[in-house]
């Protein structure tokens, strides 16, 4: 086996077709072939999940929700694993069936390229038009958007377009603008939320006109941080705060024996 061998897999460009194939995307009668080869990937994913779940170790994003809607229903996993990746597939299919295996990625490329135009807009507000073009440039040229772009879905894409678009509302005085952005921005992911407050002290320190609503920033960001980690996040499991906030903070709670809440960080 050569080096080309081992790296074949990476020059695939579209979805290969295999003797278990069906004949075509979104059929309602595979082939017999394509849903036994179904059950059995099926099979093997849930056996890892269940094995992740059994050594405590941690598991994947879905199966904490999951977990989470166990707790609080008394359902089992796997139950409220295929309830929840049910509902997931029934919203996602006008999607797919609009823009096929594709969706998922355009969806992000949209966002991050909706970020850069907004980041194109913010730059010409007060740099000449020849630099703000290489400024939106250098944006989709950096290695922090093609990352991302080239890698799967991940969750923090809808950032830029959120972050500049805060930005813009602040530069062109529109308010409609920046609250739209200001309260979707924590609402990302629960980490973004230190962001925003960042943001809020820029504009109480910065931003004289805007000094109010950048206190009601970092109060919106501190309270949306500490009800979804101490609230929300809790009712689904406690992974997150074990391997991150540990991992990350942990040493800013050594009489806690590096274990511990966003609150007791505060």
């Amino acid at each position: 086996m050569t080096k080309g061998d081992i790296f074949a897999f990476l020059k695939i460009r579209t979805v290969p077709h295999l003797f278990w194939s069906a004949p075509r995307p979104l059929t309602i009668r595979p082939p017999v072939i394509s849903v036994v080869m179904l059950a059995i990937g099926l099979f093997i994913f849930g056996l890892g999940e269940a094995l992740l779940i059994a050594s405590g170790v941690g598991v994947s994003p879905w199966t904490v929700l999951a977990q989470g809607i166990t707790n609080i229903t008394g359902w089992s996993v796997g139950l409220a694993t295929f309830l929840v990746s049910s509902t997931v597939l029934l919203l996602w299919v006008p999607l797919v069936a609009l823009l096929g295996p594709w969706s998922l990625p355009i969806v992000q490329i949209g966002l991050i390229s909706a970020g850069g135009l907004v980041l194109y807009e913010l730059a010409r507000c007060d740099l000449d038009e020849r630099i703000a073009c290489w400024i939106a440039l250098s944006y989709f040229a950096s290695g922090t958007v093609i990352g991302p772009s080239l890698e799967n879905f991940h969750d923090l894409c809808a950032v830029p377009v959120l972050v500049f678009s805060l930005l813009l509302g602040i530069r062109r005085s529109n308010r409609w603008l920046y609250g739209t952005a200001a309260l979707l921005l924590p609402l990302v992911r629960e980490d973004v939320g230190l962001l925003a407050f960042s943001l809020g002290l820029w504009m109480v320190l910065r931003q004289p006109r805007w000094r109010w609503a950048g206190v009601g920033l970092c109060l919106y960001a501190t309270a949306a941080v500490v009800l979804i980690t101490n609230t929300v996040q809790p009712l689904f499991g406690t992974e997150v705060s074990d391997r991150l906030l540990s991992a990350r903070f942990g040493h800013f709670l050594g009489d806690q024996g590096g274990k511990g809440s966003t609150l007791d960080l505060l």
